[in-house]
């Protein structure tokens, strides 16, 4: 052993920590832990060599980089104690205890030490003691993770939302019960608003997503980090903070304060080095800091009288455009309390650059007029609207006020590796907030999505796409022309699309002119509305739309009932599966018994599950279908005469279009209405 021992103190605060302490009492928490241990290196005289920090992050996690840091300097013998208040502040996790304090510390000679449980690695007769208190520990983190995923499975059957972000759309409000619930919000669900419209009106995702970057609409991601949410969003390490590349970019510029008092002013300066012919295409904003005062000026200021240089008449507030020749910036911050990050992030925006000029950002900050250079600067690319992002909002029922949680668990409470759960395992609540979106509208873009519409070159999408079929083999009609792309003669027609393939089986492979299926789709829609609006057929087809609403009612209050009785039955089951275990502890049933009784229970609960998973489907089959029904008059009162088509038109009357072989000149034509 070295005559003189270095040590290497190790705090750490839990996630279960913060959720009890308020930050103020977590900071004194460190404070505590580190003077009890410093107290210790004095009693003993060792040497204080570095001091590592967690802050919440659990005692199970295996990837703390402070932890890692220390692990790192036991193996190349910068230190040879580790000092902790207790072992659970080490590990939480028994294997972490048995490979290094009992394994890999002994390797590399270095002695692990509590303060308030009294370990000690070099006392032999302290091993046991160390690895009853691991047990413990990693029992006490298994039972806390099992009562957390009860509470959270709970909230969720009750519609309360437990995600750590409210969908784009929406905000979190908790209210007097502490229960959290989504809001709407009023800007944000204007976009959701805009997407569905584009969808409906036949635009593809990738499209949809490019016309809201062009108007500069902030993606999801960064419209959470603009208002305040702490997202993470994946920050690019750039060897050089030089720019060049068009795009949209975040600056952030911050620093960690750690030691200053409260009351201290710090003055950071950001100076902006551009190149000259660059300045007419980039655009500066400031976009989020909690500095108290910004200014700016687009003079060349000597750097000994540099705060004497600005305008502080011109104050920059979030979001105001700063003048693309500005020189420096002046970000005047006071600190309020420890712990404190000090930042100021801008938007850059570098539109046409081919000459690849450059613009960078050096930082310069004065604590009490002494110059110093410690802020970090960070940059990325900004976060923009994609196919993907269009897609989950497109196809996700939070937007008609279904709450759909609990899609995905972890493996365990030690491999947080997520896994996709059934369907029969979620937890989905009907009406559990505010809708952004209509039924009407939610029907239109499912319809569509089903058909898997896509759009042509051009951008514009085919009337008939997606519900032509071909009558005698039941493949999709598909369009293509004739002539040269450039032609003004050139016709559009429909064929089955069995005729493109190598081995052509379909005898209906006569093509159909565009103009001439429009016009025959134009005068039966034009017949379907001339029949309705007809006084003796509107009785008629009321009492018919009233039957089928009542057939389909008496159905659906039928299969509430069948649910209601087997969720009854399955928290029966689950009960006496409970029992069934207290039984055979308390020897009521022997071991044979247990497991005859506990296999009968399962299959029993999975044909249970089974047939609810079923039942939720028929019942979301007969809304869409009622649904339809009551909006087929609202469709039909819209219309008095139909002189040309559109998308919308096609797709509110006809579900599908079966085309038939033409023979003699003539052609079966089949409309099937979508009510």
């Amino acid at each position: 052993m070295n005559a003189v021992e270095r040590a290497g103190l190790y705090v750490r605060i839990s996630e279960q920590d913060k959720v009890k302490l308020t930050k103020a009492q977590l900071s004194k928490s460190i404070e505590n832990q580190l003077k009890m241990l410093k107290a210790e290196c004095m009693e003993r005289n060792w040497i204080i060599v570095d001091v590592y920090c967690d802050e919440d992050i659990s005692g199970a996690d295996k990837t703390r980089p402070e932890f890692n840091r220390m692990l790192k300097d036991c193996e190349n013998g910068k230190i040879n104690v580790v000092l902790c208040k207790s072992q659970d502040r080490f590990a939480r996790d028994i294997e972490i205890i048995e490979k290094y304090i009992h394994d890999k510390f002994i390797e590399w000679g270095v002695r692990f030490v509590t303060v308030v449980d009294h370990a000690d690695s070099n006392d032999p007769s302290n091993k046991k003691n160390r690895q009853i208190t691991g047990l413990t520990n990693e029992w006490y983190l298994e039972d806390l993770s099992n009562n957390i995923k009860k509470t959270f499975n709970t909230k969720r059957k009750c519609g309360d939302f437990v995600g750590s972000f409210a969908p784009y759309g929406y905000l979190k409000q908790r209210d007097m019960n502490n229960v959290i619930h989504l809001i709407i919000d009023p800007i944000a669900s204007e976009i959701v608003k805009r997407i569905y419209n584009d969808y409906i009106n036949g635009l593809g995702l990738r499209t949809i997503a490019k016309g809201l970057n062009d108007d500069k609409i902030l993606s999801p991601s960064e419209y959470k980090w603009n208002n305040g949410e702490y997202i993470n969003i994946p920050t690019k390490k750039y060897e050089n903070t030089v720019l060049s590349k068009s795009g949209g970019y975040i600056i952030k510029c911050s620093y960690f304060n750690e030691n200053l008092k409260s009351g201290t002013t710090i003055n950071h300066i950001c100076k902006i080095d551009c190149d000259n012919n660059l300045i007419n295409n980039i655009e500066l904003k400031l976009h989020k800091s909690n500095a108290i005062n910004i200014f700016y000026t687009t003079d060349n200021i000597e750097e000994s009288d540099i705060l004497n240089s600005f305008n502080t008449d011109i104050w920059i507030k979030v979001d105001n455009v700063i003048p693309s020749n500005v020189k420096y910036i002046w970000c005047c911050y006071k600190v309020e309390k420890k712990y404190e990050e000090l930042f100021t992030s801008f938007e850059l925006n570098i539109e046409k650059n081919q000459d690849r000029s450059i613009i960078d950002l050096e930082n310069i900050a004065y604590i009490n007029l002494e110059k110093i250079y410690c802020f970090k600067k960070e940059i990325r690319y900004m976060s923009l609207w994609s196919k993907r992002t269009i897609e989950n909002i497109l196809f996700n029922p939070v937007y008609i006020g279904t709450l759909v949680q609990g899609k995905t668990t972890t493996v365990s409470y030690k491999n947080h590796t997520k896994i996709d759960l059934p369907k029969d395992k979620w937890h989905i609540v009907k009406n559990a907030h505010d809708p952004i979106i209509d039924m009407d509208t939610w029907t239109k873009v499912q319809d569509r999505k089903n058909k898997r519409l896509r759009c042509s070159q051009n951008k514009t999408v085919n009337n008939f796409s997606g519900i032509l079929k071909c009558a005698y083999c039941g493949k999709t009609f598909i369009s293509t022309k004739c002539g040269r792309s450039n032609d003004k003669n050139q016709v559009s027609y429909y064929v089955c699309s069995d005729r493109s393939t190598k081995f052509s089986n379909c005898i209906n492979n006569k093509q159909m002119r565009k103009d001439e299926l429009e016009s025959i789709t134009i005068q039966e829609i034009n017949k379907l509305i001339t029949t309705y609006k007809d006084n003796e057929k509107i009785e008629e087809l009321y009492n018919l739309f009233k039957l089928n609403d009542e057939n389909y009612k008496s159905k659906l209050d039928a299969l509430e009932l069948e649910k209601k009785e087997l969720l009854k039955s399955k928290i029966k089951k689950e009960k006496y599966s409970k029992e069934l275990y207290e039984s055979k502890l308390n020897g009521l049933i022997d071991t044979e018994e247990y497991f005859i009784f506990k296999k009968e229970y399962k299959e029993e609960l999975e044909k249970i599950n089974e047939r609810l998973f079923i039942i939720d489907n028929e019942i979301n089959l007969i809304y869409e279908k009622r649904y339809k029904i009551k909006n087929k008059d609202s469709i039909i009162k819209k219309y008095n005469k139909i002189e040309s088509l559109t998308y919308e038109i096609v797709h509110e009357f006809i579900s599908e279009i079966k085309i038939g072989i033409k023979e003699n000149n003539k052609r079966n034509i089949e409309f099937l209405w979508n009510f």
